[in-house]
């Protein structure tokens, strides 16, 4: 079959090659052959053949890179096909829409209208064309050269997806006018009221922590596209430790003991000289004083006393373990130590908005030993765990151990199965607390994908002490599907970039079925490199 083709190109070949001339003894016997006019003739077209083959050449190495090209750019595409990815899975992952600023990290999302969403970056990315390489070679060999490497400008960005269009877009502010100082008031982060459809600029990580009566921050209106400033109503002297928006409410916390946030404490963010010295003078890491929870009102930009602990907590909860569920119920975990990559249970506060207080539970196994949370269609709570699981229960502020056999087998086989395929996805062997080193992205009702977190594992080179990061990993992009309700557990799609500290900001629904993924760095690149190396298109999760 092949031998008319191959006959063709050697026939298309043997035109453009030319035929060799003949031999220029045979041509020419006689001895004085190189004075005549007919040799000059035939070296001529010698040097024309020459020149000819040359060009031959050239013109079939430039061909061959340009087919490698088309090669590799198919196998790409093939790579990020969404016919291709999801052909027959329950669950996918593919290249979605192109950032308008490449990110490496989501500072926050929120839907800000019916089909669109407004994502902040705390730096805007420049010089986009490094981001064309495919490959780590390719990467390597662009940012060996400095000026061609990828560069976070101090300033935050703005983008809105819109889900129709499947499009980023620029958010309707010229940062370009602001100075450094206006700057840093945009680029705390941002949540959005509601009711007013504002969006409001301030910190969202402990935003009324220096904040007082005559510090103003920015409110951009969608209405009239106008960027005012404005005052937040608060009692004197007092800080607040405030987190995620709920509605049209942020959850707060009273700081009276001044103490260090948790998160801070847990991730190293300050020197074991710091704490030496706070702890002299105030044992200031742990909280000493009561404290309280307060919502901060995104349409009056006033604060609200909610409820006091149940157990006044010795850290503040980070933000990432606070569960909100559809009754209004929150959950909230608090910490009792630090544990290198291990988080130790003091115990659980649960606030019931019927009552307006808070309960506390001492059961800390109910997180010790958790595999996974799934919040059922009649709001209650589940707690698939090693050994006993547990329900909190609409109508309940406490968690009971479930007792129904046929349940408390089905979560006994799904808890096996997930720690068997842990085990092989993850190289988990038998750790205690799961929940410390995977992370679940929640999907439709019951399903979600478990990634693992980012706990990288330094190696230090011992003739010149560094220390260094194990790249490739491939744990990071590995992931586990699991539908609770249809007893699926199974190996996941390769997640195509590695996710980092994954929190609630990663993943936005866009769809019933459909989630947005934005942030993370690219595969191909080394995670101490984070600021050379953010993503440059979205992906989208589809479940079927």
């Amino acid at each position: 079959m092949l031998h008319q083709p191959i006959a063709l190109l050697r026939k298309y070949f043997d035109i453009l090659w030319g035929n060799d001339l003949p031999d220029v003894e045979t041509m020419f016997p006689d001895e004085y052959f190189s004075t005549s006019e007919k040799y000059h003739l035939y070296k001529k077209e010698e040097r024309k053949l020459i020149l000819r083959r040359f060009l031959v050449i050239v013109f079939l190495i430039f061909i061959s890179f340009v087919i490698q090209e088309i090669v590799k750019s198919i196998n790409f595409d093939l790579r990020n096909n969404q016919t291709v990815l999801c052909w027959d899975k329950p669950v996918c992952i593919y290249r979605g829409a192109k950032l308008k600023y490449p990110i490496a990290s989501v500072f926050q999302t929120k839907k800000i209208e019916d089909g669109k969403i407004l994502f902040s970056s705390p730096n805007a990315y420049g010089r986009y064309r490094i981001f064309a390489a495919r490959d780590y070679e390719d990467y390597a060999n662009l940012t060996a050269d400095k000026r061609k490497s990828a560069i976070a400008e101090k300033k935050p960005s703005f983008q809105i997806y819109d889900i129709e269009k499947n499009k980023f877009e620029k958010f309707d502010i010229p940062l370009w006018q602001f100075s450094k100082e206006e700057l840093k008031k945009l680029s705390r982060g941002f949540y959005f009221d509601d009711k007013n459809r504002k969006v409001i600029f301030l910190d969202n990580s402990y935003f009324l922590e220096g904040y007082e009566n005559d510090e103003d921050f920015y409110v951009y209106n969608l209405e009239d596209k106008s960027l005012t400033l404005d005052f937040a109503t608060i009692s004197e002297n007092t800080k607040y430790y405030c987190g995620y928006q709920y509605g049209n409410k942020v959850l707060c916390f009273t700081n009276y003991s001044n103490s260090v946030i948790y998160d801070e404490y847990l991730n190293g963010d300050y020197s074991d000289d710091f704490f030496a010295e706070i702890i002299e003078d105030s044992d200031n890491k742990l909280i000493t004083q009561p404290e309280y929870l307060y919502t901060f009102d995104l349409t009056t930009l006033k604060m609200k006393p909610l409820a006091s602990f149940d157990v006044n907590p010795k850290f503040f909860p980070q933000n990432d373990s606070i569960i909100f569920l559809k009754n209004g119920k929150i959950v909230i975990p608090i910490y009792q130590e630090k544990i290198k990559e291990r988080k130790i249970w003091d115990h659980i506060e649960i606030y019931d908005p019927k009552t307006r207080k808070m309960y506390a539970e001492f059961n800390t196994d109910i997180f010790e030993k958790n595999f996974l949370q799934v919040e059922d269609e009649k709001g209650n709570l589940i707690f698939l765990n090693e050994g006993d699981s547990y329900i909190l229960e609409n109508d309940s502020v406490r968690f009971r151990k479930i007792q129904n056999p046929e349940v408390v087998e089905y979560n006994e086989y799904m808890v096996k199965k997930l720690r068997n395929l842990a085990k092989i996805t993850f190289n988990s062997g038998d750790k205690l607390n799961f929940a410390s080193y995977v992370k679940s992205l929640p999907l439709s009702e019951g399903k979600f994908l478990l990634i693992y977190s980012n706990k990288q594992r330094f190696i230090r080179n011992f003739r010149t002490s560094n220390m260094f990061v194990e790249f490739p990993n491939p744990k990071l992009y590995r992931t586990i599907y699991v539908d609770y309700y249809n007893g699926i557990v199974q190996e996941g799609p390769q997640l195509p970039i590695n996710l980092g500290k994954t929190t609630k900001k990663t993943i936005t629904q866009i769809d019933k079925n459909k989630y947005l993924l934005v942030g993370g760095q690219r595969k191909m690149c080394e995670i101490d490199y984070s600021l050379y190396c953010p993503t440059e298109y979205s992906y989208i999760i589809e479940v079927k």
